[in-house]
């Protein structure tokens, strides 16, 4: 494998609910399947991602997801096997026929019988499924040729096939679609004579009307049309990067209803547009169809044509829902701006929760012996504390060290403090607490004699966001130096740090220092005290910080002592050789010689594609001033896939792929929820964090939207005419906007109702 062949696409998450629904209607009472995957790009043929898994999907999510995130396609072999292979000899009985449809662009046949399941693998394409219960082989191999003749795909008829499993992606073009089940039929499994009547083996061919695309005569006049206008329309996607789509797909409305052609052909037309659609956002962003916006756009393009007028330019869903339900005029007040994409917080990624070796090893214990489950807070903790244990005696070829800054968020009583104790415990167990600092941080100076002490050390610290809210005030002075020592200790783990020069006193400095932080918080007072300096100083972009769950489950674990093996492990790390280069006979100033960690050729591609992939981020959002959150991004990930890799003792100093993808992933997502929540939380001045506060608040009440009375009570801290320019200022930019719920009681005309954009098309709003 080449340094260029591995390829990693962002947060490719599988809806498993989807896989386990289809997997029910496959076999119900199944004990395993067989999973299949291969490379979905053909020109890379990665043959390590040729895989056959038997098992049941619980046993094998996570490895299926991590596959998927290396650009694998996931499928399942429809016919039961013998779980020793998928071969001809392999199969044991047939579940189903099944018809693989890949005519895009022209619609399903009239079947004689309804499929029991149709699925969509790309846009136009369709997998269609008939079960039953007592079918043979015989019966399965000729009506498996029937369906050839129906249509279906003739290389797809053989007992051993394989099939895209629904919820995972189909990620053989630019833009990766999720397949998915857009038809059930609840009936219950065909008996084989009900299929053998419903498609006769003797036919060659179905009944000519039955297997007509479109009943009406000029079917190839309106789609010749149909399919320029929707390549002149995706074409002009690629002129100008920065314009939305939407405005083309609005024009492509106008001229088809130009044009006479039936509104039968819209969907036609969107899926020709989106096969050749320049595959970013407005943003730069790889970003898929919007079917519902797109849709809504279209309907408004041809409205125009029948009015006479020109289609607006419009951005953004709320604009979509003006459009969609014909309100023409309120679309073109909204579109004389330009809408920033909403930035939305994305949950934790289901694979990551499994994390790697020693670090796994320690989120295990302390989820399982939490009285509130937060496991990703474990993972944050964990990093800091594996970091502090390894300390100043490794690094990778690019001189990155382990150092580490994470933030656990999460509301008052969810059980942020159990980790903090179990790290605690486990360091001085480990014969390590003098690593531990402080779980209070007074001053600058308390800081740097601590690390002076210790030049490996652990600071855990609570409510880490009011002491932040502290530090930003410049009059408290022994506060207000702390994130530039923190910044300052970071960016010198490479090297030496210079210490603070007091008169007639010693300057204390610091070799190599590895500070490690972990914080918690809850998010009302981190958010509270940023500002858009600390976004773009990079004080933030040298944290991971990651959300917790606001309601975790709850348990009642029995007490129990820390696993011997997890101690022996800790006293394995911190034993590593230092290689000290003598300089004095104290730690903090003794020059560590650590040992190298290399990346093997997979991890080093995976590091390669993530940089690309951060570059693009980087410029991108700038424009919203969270540049600098992505620009340690690589940095970060590389700490993270050193840590894991030095936690295995004895290992070669390797890092491997594994390492590198689930770092890669794991910062991927904190510098994206980051990025969001600065964009959601953080203003530059008081005007703007007024109006960020009304619009949370309206967000929170969530689809049904925020009565004018409830909004009222919920902003006593406005005055009127304060709040009116705040709700002028949001339904202006779009943010939120205002409808009128049904007419109740007291209330004939209805109660004017303000929901927010995030919400917007949904059926409640």
């Amino acid at each position: 494998m080449t340094a260029q062949t591995v390829v990693i696409i962002p947060n490719p998450d599988p809806d498993i609910s989807q896989a386990e629904r289809f997997l029910t209607w496959l076999d119900e009472d199944a004990d395993f399947f067989t999973f299949q995957t291969f490379d979905d790009l053909a020109t890379r043929g990665d043959k390590s991602l040729a895989r056959i898994i038997h098992g049941t999907l619980d046993q094998h999510q996570i490895d299926l997801q991590r596959l998927q995130w290396r650009r694998a396609g996931v499928y399942v072999t429809v016919n039961e096997t013998d779980r020793k292979g998928r071969r001809l000899a392999n199969m044991v009985r047939p579940r189903c026929i099944f018809c693989e449809w890949d005519n895009a662009g022209t619609r399903l046949p009239a079947w004689p019988i309804e499929p029991h399941v149709i699925n969509e693998t790309s846009p136009g394409k369709y997998h269609c499924y008939w079960f039953s219960g007592d079918l043979e082989w015989a019966d399965f191999d000729a009506l498996m040729q029937v369906m050839v003749a129906w249509g279906s795909d003739k290389n797809a008829r053989d007992r051993a096939r394989v099939m895209r499993l629904p919820g995972f992606w189909h990620q053989k073009h630019e833009t990766p679609f999720q397949v998915r089940m857009i038809a059930e039929n609840e009936r219950m499994p065909y008996s084989r004579q009900e299929l053998l009547d419903a498609f006769p083996i003797q036919s060659a061919q179905p009944e000519p009307e039955a297997a007509t695309v479109r009943p009406d005569k000029d079917h190839h006049q309106w789609m010749s049309v149909v399919v320029r206008l929707a390549g002149d329309a995706a074409a002009a996607t690629w002129q100008d990067p920065k314009a939305g789509r939407n405005a083309q797909v609005m024009s492509l409305g106008h001229e088809l209803a130009s044009r006479g052609v039936p509104e039968d052909y819209d969907t036609d037309a969107l899926r020709t547009f989106e096969k050749t659609m320049r595959p970013t956002n407005a943003s730069g962003e790889v970003a898929g169809l919007n079917w519902d916006n797109e849709w809504a756009a279209l309907k408004h393009g041809r409205r125009t044509a029948l009015t006479g007028n020109k289609p607006t330019v419009a951005h953004g869903a709320a604009i979509a829902d003006a459009l969609l339900k014909g309100q023409d005029a309120k679309a073109r007040a909204k579109a004389k701006k330009i809408l920033v994409d909403r930035p939305e917080l994305q949950p934790f990624p289901t694979a990551l929760l499994d994390a790697p070796g020693l670090l796994g090893e320690y989120v295990a214990f302390t989820t399982a012996t939490a009285r509130m489950k937060q496991p990703i807070l474990a993972i944050a903790n964990g990093l800091a504390m594996l970091a502090t244990a390894i300390g100043r005696t490794v690094r990778t070829e690019t001189d990155v060290r382990t150092n580490i800054y994470t933030l656990g968020i999460a509301p008052s009583a969810s059980g942020k403090d159990h980790s903090r104790k179990v790290a605690k415990k486990l360091l001085a167990a480990a014969g390590l607490s003098t690593r531990l600092g402080g779980e209070n941080l007074a001053s600058d100076t308390g800081l740097l004699d601590a690390m002076h002490r210790s030049p490996a050390s652990l600071f855990q610290i609570d409510e880490l966001g009011r002491i932040l809210k502290t530090m930003t005030k410049s009059d408290k002075g022994h506060l207000y130096n702390i994130p530039t020592i923190l910044m300052q200790l970071y960016s010198s783990a490479d090297g030496l740090f210079l210490g603070k020069e007091y008169a007639g006193g010693e300057r204390k400095d610091i070799e190599q220092p590895c500070a490690c932080l972990y914080g918690t918080t809850v998010p009302s007072h981190f958010f509270a005290a940023l500002t858009h300096d600390e976004a773009e100083d990079g004080f933030l972009g040298r944290f991971l910080i990651f959300m917790g769950d606001e309601e975790p489950p709850e348990q009642f674990p029995v007490m129990c002592d820390l696993p011997e093996s997890l101690v022996t492990a800790i006293i394995d790390l911190s034993a590593r050789p230092i290689n000290v280069e003598p300089k004095g006979n104290i730690d903090a100033v003794q020059v560590p010689r650590p040992q190298v960690y290399r990346m093997d050729e997979s991890a080093q591609a995976a590091f390669a594609s993530f940089n690309a992939w951060v570059l693009g981020k980087r410029t991108d959002h700038r424009a919203r001033k969270t540049g600098a959150i992505w620009g340690r991004a690589w940095e970060l990930a590389a700490k993270v896939a050193l840590i894991i890799a030095a936690s295995r003792v004895p290992a070669p100093a390797v890092i491997t792929e594994s390492d590198a993808v689930y770092a890669i992933e794991l910062v991927r997502w904190c510098a994206g929820n980051m990025a969001s929540c600065i964009a959601l939380y953080v203003a530059e001045n008081e005007v703007e964090s007024v109006n960020k506060r009304v619009e949370r608040i309206i967000r929170e009440s969530g689809a049904g939207g925020l009565s004018m009375t409830d909004l009222y009570g919920k902003t006593r801290f406005l005055k009127k005419r304060e709040r009116s320019e705040v709700l002028e200022d949001l339904e202006a930019g779009g943010w939120v906007f205002s409808q009128t719920a049904a007419a109740a009681g007291n209330n004939p005309k209805g109660v004017r109702m303000l929901v927010h954009a995030a919400f917007a098309g949904s059926e409640t709003a």
